[in-house]
């Protein structure tokens, strides 16, 4: 069954059977009628009054068959009255959506003023910000820290649709998240805060909500909400946050939740590790592709030159990067690798990333992901040959973005990236790419690309990098 966007051609609503839609049935409103057919982008906002008040009209006190002017029969609906069958949508109704219109009582978390949320709580928020609805918006954090993924977070998203919309935005994680985590996770924290504008706070007692996690506070024009989920994995910060595939979304009144005062995000990502040293990485990188290994190599040794043992050789070099997903990032490794001080050819090299998520368009471009996410793993394979190549599950794979060489003579270092190559995008408009081409010729396709690259949002948001050594 499928319901189409919205056609000039014809008004009213029409049953079609196309070829193109496996011979399914087809529901499709069409406003060709003047002032249109009275298509309402809210009604899904209200939508079980609206069915109530439906089932009311098709209950015809005249008891017709086909309908008449007592129920249905419009000037719109006349030419093709003996189409209708009103006592069967009547039935329908009664018997396969009213029943399910109102919420089980174990679902009823706010009382009777629970309502359910039925498209995924991204799109949902993300509507109450482009009709101006939203005010202030504070997400919630449950998971341990080695569970978040904050780049696959859709709240990640709505912090910064909110934050451009002009709402205030908040993040609230668990108090004890903030003595576990790693350097890497707190600037990815620092990074989502930064660019969504929001305040970071912490909570350790939040509300029974009959099982179901709360995943964000929202004042709006009129109310203040609550919006939880009853399904433990849609609270998982990552890609499944908000889905409503196996359990709606629940939203309704109740007081406003205690969180932490505002924590300073300084003091949180304070880097105290001995021997070392960070930089903001802005445009430091940014020109030719095939520079960006040379500049990258200048730059450590205008941070520490004593780092790199002059004249020694590499005897191993390992990049460890679980979002190692895009040609791109592959270019820009690759020539990191090759310019590396000391390599040669019997330098190792290892490199572990984890599985590649495959890209949601079918059209790809230089700088996303491959749309099947094998063919990662084994362009990965062509680019580095003789290189030792791990794909592990994420989970699995190290969260930090780290390059750690070790010398001839037992000198060593490494270096940290915050966003690993995945900080940079080439200039201009993108670049296509055939990722469906052989392996073969996608690793060379990377190997001679032209371009320059730059960092991404123009340096708005620096890509912190610290080096780190052992004598």
């Amino acid at each position: 069954f499928h319901v189409l966007p919205l056609c000039s051609a014809r008004s009213g609503w029409r049953r079609l059977f196309a070829e193109q839609y496996e011979a399914r049935e087809v529901l499709m409103q069409s406003p060709w009628a003047s002032g249109g057919s009275g298509f309402s982008v809210t009604a899904a906002q209200d939508l079980p009054k609206l069915i109530k008040h439906a089932a009311q009209i098709l209950d015809c006190p005249a008891r017709c068959e086909n309908g008449c002017s007592e129920c249905i029969l419009r000037r719109d609906t006349q030419f093709e009255q003996e189409k209708l069958d009103r006592p069967g949508a009547y039935s329908i109704l009664n018997k396969h959506v009213l029943p399910h219109l109102a919420l089980p009582e174990d679902f009823k978390i706010f009382g009777n003023e629970t309502h359910a949320i039925t498209e995924s709580v991204e799109d949902y928020i993300n509507r109450l910000i482009f009709d101006d609805n939203l005010k202030a918006i504070t997400l919630f954090i449950h998971d341990a820290v080695g569970e978040w993924d904050l780049s696959e977070w859709a709240g990640s998203r709505l912090l910064i649709n909110a934050s451009r919309s002009g709402a205030s935005t908040r993040l609230a994680i668990p108090k004890i998240s903030i003595l576990e985590m790693a350097l890497s996770q707190k600037l990815d924290l620092l990074r989502l805060l930064s660019q969504g504008n929001a305040d970071l706070h912490s909570h350790e007692d939040l509300p029974d909500l009959g099982g179901s996690s709360l995943l964000a506070q929202l004042k709006l024009s009129d109310r203040n909400v609550l919006v939880a989920i009853p399904n433990s994995k849609s609270a998982r910060i990552g890609s499944d946050w908000g889905s409503v595939r196996e359990t709606p979304a629940l939203f309704g009144k109740y007081p406003a939740i205690c969180i932490s005062p505002r924590l300073s995000t300084e003091k949180i990502v304070t880097h105290g590790e001995g021997n070392s040293i960070q930089a903001n990485i802005i445009h430091q990188f940014d020109g030719s592709i095939g520079k960006f290994g040379v500049a990258f190599w200048r730059e450590i040794k205008r941070l520490r030159p004593q780092s790199i043992p002059s004249g020694s050789k590499l005897l191993r070099l390992v990049y460890e990067d679980r979002y190692l997903r895009t040609p791109l990032s592959l270019r820009l490794l690759w020539e990191v690798v090759r310019k590396a001080p000391g390599m040669e050819s019997c330098s190792k090299v290892k490199i572990t990333s984890a599985a590649s998520g495959a890209s949601s368009y079918g059209h790809m471009a230089f700088h996303s992901n491959w749309n099947n996410p094998q063919m990662c793993a084994e362009v990965m394979r062509e680019l580095f040959a003789g290189a030792k190549i791990d794909i592990w599950k994420k989970s699995q794979c190290p969260h930090a973005r780290t390059l750690s060489l070790e010398f001839e003579g037992g000198k060593s270092l490494k270096v940290t990236l915050d966003q690993g190559f995945g900080a940079w995008r080439t200039t201009g408009r993108p670049i296509d790419f055939d990722g469906y081409s052989p392996v073969a010729r996608q690793a060379e396709m990377i190997k001679k690309m032209t371009t320059k690259v730059e960092i991404q949002d123009r340096g708005k948001f620096p890509s912190l990098l610290i080096l780190s050594w052992q004598e």
